[in-house]
């Protein structure tokens, strides 16, 4: 909810063209965004960690990224909610506002 809030203020600013200026993030800093928030807001039960983050498309009028990753989850006291999977996700001038889709 949050990044779908930052999404459209961001969306609002870029048509106005407040945001044209701003610099697209690159595939690992929008894997490093969604790290922080997942460690700041998250409950501490499970780690991430996303490796190998590589851009699939720019859309730089947009400022949008899209990327894929691996993803890993490791939750201490519920393995069975482990993971490694790709994911795809795209940034907005840096906030992760939609993860694609989950391919195993």
């Amino acid at each position: 909810m949050k990044y779908m809030i930052a999404a459209i203020v961001l969306a609002n600013f870029s048509s106005f063209g407040i945001c044209k200026d701003m610099r697209i993030p690159t595939c690992e800093e929008a894997a490093q965004a969604i790290m922080d928030d997942i460690e700041k807001n998250g409950s501490g039960d499970c780690a991430y960690l996303y490796e190998n983050a590589k851009p699939i498309s720019v859309d730089k009028e947009n400022g949008t990224i899209t990327c894929q990753a691996i993803a890993e989850r490791h939750c201490f006291d519920m393995p069975e909610e482990n993971y490694k999977r790709n994911e795809k996700y795209t940034a907005r001038y840096g906030i992760v506002v939609d993860f694609l889709e989950d391919t195993h």
